[in-house]
């Protein structure tokens, strides 16, 4: 049997709930629900070491989202926002950057891979 996927789901409005009960009918992924309360969300990445983990954009503030992002380099997140109908789809690699040189590859490095930067 292949190993399953784990989902980490932070967040207990309904919309988390729902999304909850949705997956867990998966066979493929293992899915945990914690509250929004940062703290929590640290000790269950670590335990639980998801590939993926979903919230409510309106539960989790944006700093603890930025938080996650630095401490956890490669996670994926995606943040649901119902009242705008959108996920916001997050990830984070980081790269030592010292020098503007060292910013300016960083630039350059998403150009020549295709990523667009908008103003």
């Amino acid at each position: 049997m292949p190993r399953q996927q784990r989902v980490l789901l932070i967040g207990d409005s309904i919309l988390i709930d729902g999304i909850a009960a949705s997956l867990k009918s998966n066979q493929r992924l293992h899915v945990l629900q914690v509250d929004p309360d940062i703290t929590a969300v640290e000790d269950c990445i670590g335990a639980f070491a998801p590939g993926l983990i979903l919230f409510d954009a309106n539960e989790l503030q944006a700093d603890s989202v930025v938080c996650l992002l630095k401490e956890h380099p490669g996670i994926h997140l995606v943040g649901l926002d119902t009242m705008a109908s959108r996920m916001l789809v997050l990830s984070s690699y980081q790269r030592v950057a010292p020098s503007m040189r060292d910013l300016l590859q960083v630039v350059e490095d998403h150009i020549q891979n295709g990523v667009e930067i908008e103003a």
